[in-house]
């Protein structure tokens, strides 16, 4: 067990499983760290349980006797941020968890990657992994697809089975499991990498990434959504803003019109902005927006609010006396992808946001990390604010 925490509840009031409309009733928030005895532990992935709490995963970098390794580091809170659990899954296989979900039964489970070949330290796999609703390893498995392969996103389909996407030998995929991890189907696509995957209203999946071409100079990029069937057929892909600076696409929701909302970033080396892209249920674009202002904000989500607006969180870099450090930012929108408010977060150094979800009580809960100045022993960094993005 790692067995450090801090928390800080900005709220008297009982979490409660309220909604929006309730006026009088203001959403819990917080805002909290986890870690302390290793050398580095990076979130890279939140999510709200069903007993209003949350749970977090990413990487925790142990290095007993100088031996160095990095394994899944699970941490669970209660409503109020508080530590329920804690643990670090298969630290001697050199595992990260990208992505975390909790599973129809109560339990969860964590896409991500782990090493394998000579004492773990040569080529990436992807892994599913699941645990049950204590942290208990139930079962994992492992998918040799091709060399350098790692998942970046899971999601629980209706058949009980999961379906994960990533990257495989600089190309994006799509991979369907049955409810015990065995693989049903892969799909290998033209895509340089996909970071995001949603189920559909018909049973099939979005999905959405990059776009590379080599070139002479910088290459080419995109974003890169692929609608597939419920048996991994393409149905349609769609490259968007491969004539500009638009980079890959990082997060995908389905909208409630029946189309998609993407995030991605737009922008050369250092200088990236936030954008939001509205496509039809068949990939054409409806509006597009970029959000950012002259420094560098890096995406991390977003999704569709309940009441048809969107919530973006990214991390912002911050430049004090020429020298450069990031804090946490959050966007919300209006169904037209145009700015409502926008929130900072963070200390005087470095704060990372993986990425955002609203809450039960209508408020947001982002997850992230955060570190000192010599950007050294990170923290996993939880906030939960209200739906305004107050703390």
């Amino acid at each position: 067990m790692k067995g450090l925490f801090c928390v800080f509840v900005s709220v008297l009031a009982v979490f409660a499983f309220t909604s929006c409309s309730e006026e009088n009733s203001r959403p819990q928030t917080f805002e909290a760290t986890f870690g302390g005895d290793s050398s580095g532990d990076i979130c890279h992935s939140v999510t709200q349980t069903a007993d209003g709490g949350y749970i977090m995963c990413g990487q925790s970098t142990i290095e007993p006797e100088g031996n160095k390794m990095v394994g899944i580091y699970v941490v669970k809170t209660d409503d109020s941020g508080n530590l329920e659990w804690e643990t670090v899954l298969e630290k001697n296989l050199s595992s990260i968890g990208n992505a975390i979900i909790q599973t129809d039964d109560l339990g969860y489970v964590i896409a991500g990657c782990s090493k394998w070949g000579a004492e773990y330290e040569s080529l990436d796999e992807i892994m599913l992994l699941k645990i049950d609703s204590n942290g208990t390893i139930q079962w994992s498995k492992r998918f040799p697809t091709e060399v350098n392969s790692i998942a970046h996103d899971v999601r629980q389909t209706s058949d009980g089975g999961f379906i994960i996407t990533g990257i495989s030998c600089s190309k994006g995929f799509a991979l369907k499991t049955s409810s015990d991890g065995t693989m049903e189907w892969l799909k290998k696509t033209t895509a340089y990498y996909f970071n995001s995957v949603r189920q559909t209203s018909d049973q099939g999946y979005i999905l959405c990434g990059a776009y590379y071409q080599r070139s002479e100079n910088d290459g080419v990029f995109g974003v890169y959504l692929l609608k597939l069937d419920e048996l991994g057929n393409e149905e349609w892909s769609r490259i968007i803003g491969v004539d500009d600076p638009t980079r890959g696409g990082n997060s995908i929701e389905q909208t409630s019109d029946g189309g998609y909302i993407c995030g991605a970033s737009y922008g050369t080396y250092y200088n990236y902005d936030y954008l939001v892209i509205k496509v039809d249920a068949l990939g054409q674009v409806e509006w597009s927006r970029i959000h950012g202002g002259p420094e560098s904000e890096y995406i991390g989500s977003i999704e569709q609010t309940n009441e048809g607006g969107y919530i973006l969180c990214g991390t912002l870099e911050v430049i004090i006396n020429d020298d450069s450090f990031n804090d946490i930012q959050v966007i919300k929108m209006d169904a037209l992808g145009r700015e409502e408010w926008i929130k900072t977060y963070g200390g005087p150094y470095y704060e990372f946001a993986a990425n955002i979800q609203q809450t039960v009580d209508c408020g947001y809960v982002i997850g992230g990390w955060t570190a000192g100045i010599e950007y050294d022993n990170p923290d996993y960094y939880l906030l939960k604010t209200d739906q305004d993005g107050y703390l």
